[in-house]
């Protein structure tokens, strides 16, 4: 949940009064600010009142560790990124794949 105030002062009062609720009923504690949700950074400019959702970073570096493939070195895709590809397709690829069939018979 994401919640944003117009006042440092109303954001306050509401946190008590909802911390005093859920105390009441839960078992809990408090965390202070988020760091993290749902995988990504959040980070907090109050000067500009400005909350950034970051990368995801910390959640490959897990992956990468878990699959013990944390010490891999990054390489580009093989693919030509200004590749254009569409739904049909072209007849030097229809022509392609029936010489590749002929060469299996």
């Amino acid at each position: 949940m994401l919640m944003i105030f117009s006042s440092l002062h109303e954001m306050q009062r509401f946190f008590i009064w909802l911390e005093d609720i859920l105390c009441s009923i839960f078992s809990m504690t408090s965390l202070g600010e988020v760091e993290c949700i749902l995988g990504l950074q959040v980070t907090r400019d109050r000067s500009q009142r400005s909350i950034t959702l970051g990368g995801q970073h910390n959640y490959i570096v897990g992956v990468l560790t878990k699959f013990e493939m944390d010490a891999c070195k990054p390489i580009t895709t093989p693919l030509d990124p200004c590749a254009r590809f569409s739904k049909s397709p072209s007849s030097s690829l229809v022509e392609e794949k029936h010489s590749i069939q002929e060469g299996c018979r």
